[in-house]
């Protein structure tokens, strides 16, 4: 068998070189800084043009790994669907005229979706389209149902961008937000199915706090110390929803609203008691395919990627192995595999949970990174792979906390795991490209309010 090569993902750490709040730099990491002394090493960027994005655009984790496993840029669903909405997609698509066409004039269209200027799972200027070509059709009433971010954006963000949308529809008399909610619990996907009820609950039955606006919500809920990514549900406009009501979710990145979608539709779901009947998917659309199982019809097919690494590795007959903790487990395959759903020939998988004990990773930053260690070290001297492809969460989640302790330790977790898989390779003559695909734990504080900076960075990061 040919010597082993290890992909080592370190998600969320750049290279700020300003130390001030930037855990990568606070850390104590004698193997990663050995490595970086010893071996050889560039910066890369991974933001804007150079990954597929708007220029000036932060990346992420999707983002970076179709690049990663692609070998070359990857036009995002971010500047393709921008583009195609403003050539007027939605008029030429037969299952976007499918869905109005079967919509009663007295029923309800809901919208779900995250309302952000993050640009990582959803763009609220696709919302902003979407409700202006909706306009053109008789539709009896358009329900929106916000989540709000502050993971992806600063924590408070989302007030501005929720007073802009409440200004918007105004112009809409048949458009009204019905109910808002934090991706805490509206995009969870993680099974933690008391989160994805939480919202549920709101949407289909009303069941939540009930607040006079969305902003007013916000306001509320900031004056007790929680911001747009932990908002609980609320109602602002009880719409209940009949039996011929139909939804389409704007989110472009499907990871996020798989559990919500199931939750809606599938016959046999048993996440937790549903009080309403499942939709049927021939009422649902979705801006993208959410997963290939799904009969779900959606807007915009996504681009094949010819010859990426994982098809390559494969058919050379050379096994691989891809392993992570949940949090970025899709991103070692799916995303890895340019969006394929299905391993190649030859292509192993192991999943590692992510903690359930904790409901910020802040308060457990070493995750579940020691387990994917000891898979890594299980499978090196197993000698059967001759590629392992890693994924290390921690700069990432525990980046988004803002919470700077617990982000040096979450590096230092990391390096611990390196100090370990390294050697293993040396004896097997191996070799390994250590990589990031964007930054984000080397900046845990805004440099201008000193508040917590809980989004990722456009710094450069190591290889």
């Amino acid at each position: 068998m040919h010597s082993p090569t290890l992909l080592c993902i370190l998600d969320g750490v750049g290279l700020n070189p300003n130390p001030r709040a930037n855990a990568f730099a606070q850390a104590n990491k004698p193997n990663i800084s050995k490595l970086l002394a010893s071996s050889p090493n560039a910066t890369l960027v991974t933001h804007g043009t150079r990954v597929g994005l708007p220029a000036g655009h932060m990346g992420n984790s999707e983002v970076g790994h179709l690049n990663i496993g692609a070998g070359r840029v990857v036009e995002q669903w971010l500047v393709r669907i921008s583009r195609e909405l403003a050539q007027g997609a939605l008029d030429h698509s037969a299952d976007f005229q499918s869905l109005l066409k079967n919509l009663p004039p007295t029923a309800t269209l809901h919208l779900v979706g995250l309302v952000s200027a993050g640009g990582v799972h959803s763009q609220v200027d696709h919302l902003y389209l979407l409700l202006e070509s909706l306009s053109k059709y008789k539709i009896g009433r358009i329900a929106l149902h916000i989540i709000t971010d502050g993971r992806d954006t600063a924590p408070d963000n989302g007030l501005r961008v929720i007073q802009e949308l409440e200004g918007k529809i105004r112009s809409y008399s048949n458009c009204c937000i019905a109910s808002i909610c934090g991706r805490f619990y509206a995009m969870d996907r993680d099974k933690r199915w008391e989160r994805t009820q939480k919202f549920y609950d709101a949407v289909m039955l009303g069941k939540a706090s009930h607040s006079n606006s969305a902003s007013e919500w916000m306001q509320a809920c900031y004056e007790q110390e929680i911001f747009d990514e932990f908002l609980e549900p609320a109602v602002v406009n009880p719409v209940a929803v009949g039996s011929s009501d139909a939804f389409l979710f704007f989110n472009f990145r499907a990871d996020r609203m798989r559990q919500i979608v199931s939750a809606l539709f599938r016959p046999d779901f048993n996440g937790f008691l549903r009080a309403s009947p499942p939709v049927s998917p021939k009422r649902i659309l979705t801006f993208t395919e959410y997963d290939a199982s799904f009969p779900i019809p959606f807007l915009f097919s996504p681009v094949e990627i010819k010859n990426h690494l994982g098809e390559v590795v494969s058919k050379a007959q050379i096994k691989q192995l891809r392993t992570a903790e949940t949090e970025k487990y899709p991103h070692v395959t799916y995303f890895f595999n340019g969006g394929n759903e299905e391993p190649f020939a030859n292509e192993e998988r192991t999943l590692i949970p992510s903690p359930r004990d904790v409901r910020t990773y802040d308060l457990k930053p070493e995750m579940s990174a020691r387990q994917v260690c000891d898979v890594v070290v299980n499978a090196l001297e197993s000698k059967q792979f001759g590629l392992v492809v890693v994924n290390f969460a921690n700069g990432d989640m525990v980046g988004h906390t803002g919470v700077l302790s617990a982000g040096i330790k979450a590096v230092e977790v990391v390096d611990e795991c390196l100090g370990k898989i390294i050697p293993v390779l040396d004896k097997l003559s191996g070799q390994a490209l250590i990589i990031a695909d964007h930054g984000n734990c080397e900046q845990m504080e805004n440099y201008e309010t000193g508040a917590p900076h809980t989004a990722h960075t456009t710094y450069p990061v190591p290889v």
